[in-house]
């Protein structure tokens, strides 16, 4: 399917999963589903922390890949629409592709 692009959801740090791993397990990750055909890396951080979410970031960007930063969206009393616009404002900042948001149902 040469004229599709595939998109795979990129739990910065934590990868697939649900416990953060380190640099190396994440770099051969990202190297490995580049070769084998993912295009778009959607990233994100359950705890919207960017730090969660740099190191996947620029690896994916060192691989030719599109960088997908997204905000999950919640309300708690540190998710507040400030909180928000300064994570959007930290990630425009950024060298990122394409910043989304993300609610948790999908």
């Amino acid at each position: 399917m040469p004229n599709t692009r595939f998109q795979m959801l990129l739990r910065g740090q934590n990868i697939v999963g649900y416990k953060a791993l380190p640099d190396d397990i994440l770099e051969h990750f990202v190297v490995a589903a580049k070769r084998n055909g993912i295009d778009v890396f959607r990233i994100f951080d359950a705890l919207n922390d960017i730090r969660n979410m740099e190191y996947a970031m620029q690896m994916v960007k060192r691989e030719g890949g599109h960088v997908q930063a997204a905000i999950c969206y919640t309300i708690s009393p540190v998710h507040d629409i400030p909180a928000f616009v300064q994570m959007g404002r930290e990630l425009a900042t950024g060298a990122r592709t394409r910043s989304a948001s993300k609610t948790w149902p999908g």
